[in-house]
């Protein structure tokens, strides 16, 4: 159960990693140890009323795919699970990975990689990050949820 530890409330328990990430094991966290994470659940607010709330699992991806579903859906206006569908990028040292997502209609490639021998396709699941959100639907106020169909979970609509 995470930290066990909740703001009265808020509804949720904030969460504790430390074990694996810092020296491999669990249990080699020492006081003073300060989590090397890439958690990142993110609010975004306007006019003080939330409007997107997204996490993910992924590793180092994390922080990359939340700001492109992010991107995606606070600025260029996309639905909130196309957002989430839309394929993601990663830059690590070299190539340049671009998500392939199988099935993925009306999203046509190839120029990308006719242009740079850098650029490599990842066509597995879940590889950038598995996010998962909830927005406010400004024109019928009522919330929306997604989930990344690379990994499980599935939303439900609730009034």
């Amino acid at each position: 159960m995470g930290s066990k530890v909740a703001t009265k409330g808020l509804g949720f328990l904030y969460n504790v990693t430390m074990g694996p990430y810092l020296g491999g094991y669990l249990g080699e966290d020492k006081p003073g140890d300060r989590a090397s994470s890439h958690i990142s659940p993110t609010i975004f607010t306007k006019n003080n009323q939330v409007v997107l709330a997204l996490g993910a699992a992924g590793g180092n991806k994390i922080p990359v795919a939340i700001n492109q579903v992010a991107y995606r859906y606070l600025k260029q206006n996309l639905p909130l699970s196309e957002a989430l569908f839309m394929p993601r990028v990663y830059k690590d040292d070299s190539p340049i990975y671009i998500e392939r997502h199988m099935g993925l209609n009306g999203f046509n490639d190839s120029e990308i990689y006719l242009k740079s021998n850098n650029i490599e396709r990842v066509e597995r699941k879940a590889f950038f990050g598995r996010v998962h959100a909830i927005a406010l639907d400004p024109l019928n106020n009522r919330w929306i949820g997604a989930a990344d169909r690379d990994w499980e979970g599935s939303v439900s609509e609730y009034e």
